[in-house]
């Protein structure tokens, strides 16, 4: 929570390396340090599953003194004191506009993580690994998208809040045509060789058959997945989490589920498979809707156009 805290601190202000330095020394430390506390390796004792929480706790322990270090440091720019920390309901009044919405889209995707998983758990063992596979390549793949969503939300804020909606909209566009491309080449990439990708994981023919399967039709659409994302972002920027979190409840709920439910019991796994692209596709229809709404309401005035032109 603290390192989460204060990452999404600096990001507010603007600073979005020290966070990410902050998550790669707690991921290095991690990954250093589980081999010998899993294992045994060197004087240490073979702990194995136990091992691997003590890693785990212990990076966590040495991020989170990281952040803390930077943020009471005359480097960070904040002078943080106690009386800072006494509760504020005007501010968490703000914070839970943002937040408690953001929440709400996490917990609707594990759900339908979950019933993913309940769903393929009928059609075997090897319907489950296969999209577990997927998942994992199609994180990969988004992790840059969800990286420039991060760094889209700050500055669509300040804009937002200084009123240069001309800005805000260029930057908006910029995100959402980068992504878009990067949608198209990294998709693109992984449709020709998902078969070789999915080998590094697996050599079991049945799954190599679902698990590229998967991967292809779960491409097709990252060309769209981008600007969806983004959407998402620049709604929170504006401090709409409410909107943002029924765009994105409406694809997980509207679209995909039923999507999910009723092509996995027409088409089996190869049904299942097909419903994330089929959701991003209608997902594109409802996102413009919103986002026109928003261009209408946060229209920039022709002064400010030509002035940043």
């Amino acid at each position: 929570m603290i390192m989460m805290g204060t990452n999404g601190l600096y990001r507010g202000a603007g600073n979005t390396v020290l966070p990410t330095i902050v998550m790669i020394t707690s991921a290095v430390a991690n990954a250093i340090l589980a081999p010998f506390l899993v294992l045994g390796l060197w004087h240490f004792p073979s702990m194995g599953v136990l091992g691997a929480g003590y890693s785990t706790a212990i990076a966590q322990l040495l991020g989170a003194a990281a952040a803390l270090w930077h943020l009471r440091s005359h480097y960070s720019g904040f002078h943080i004191g106690w009386r800072h920390l006494r509760p504020a309901p005007p501010v968490l009044k703000d914070i839970l506009a943002v937040g408690a919405p953001a929440g709400v889209m996490q917990l609707v995707g594990s759900a339908v993580i979950s019933l993913y998983n309940w769903v393929l758990g009928g059609f075997g063992v090897d319907a489950i690994a296969a999209y577990g596979l997927s998942f994992r390549v199609m994180m990969l793949v988004f992790t840059p998208i969800m990286g420039l969503a991060q760094g889209l939300m700050p500055i669509v804020g300040f804009n937002y809040g200084a009123r240069q909606y001309h800005r805000m909209w260029h930057a908006v566009r910029i995100a959402t045509l980068t992504t878009s491309g990067v949608g198209l080449v990294l998709g693109g990439l992984l449709e020709v060789f998902a078969p070789a990708v999915i080998h590094i994981f697996s050599t079991d023919a049945a799954l190599l058959d679902l698990g590229v399967l998967a991967v292809r039709l779960a491409m097709i659409t990252l060309w769209i997945a981008g600007p969806l994302v983004m959407a998402v972002a620049a709604l929170q920027g504006m401090g709409h989490g409410g909107q943002a979190m029924v765009l994105a409840v409406t694809r997980q709920l509207l679209f995909l589920v039923p999507a999910l439910l009723w092509l996995s019991a027409r088409y089996g796994a190869y049904g299942a498979f097909a419903a994330q692209p089929i959701a991003d596709g209608l997902s594109l229809g409802v996102t413009a809707l919103f986002m026109a709404w928003a261009i209408r309401r946060y229209r920039p005035s022709p002064l400010e156009a030509g002035v940043e032109e």
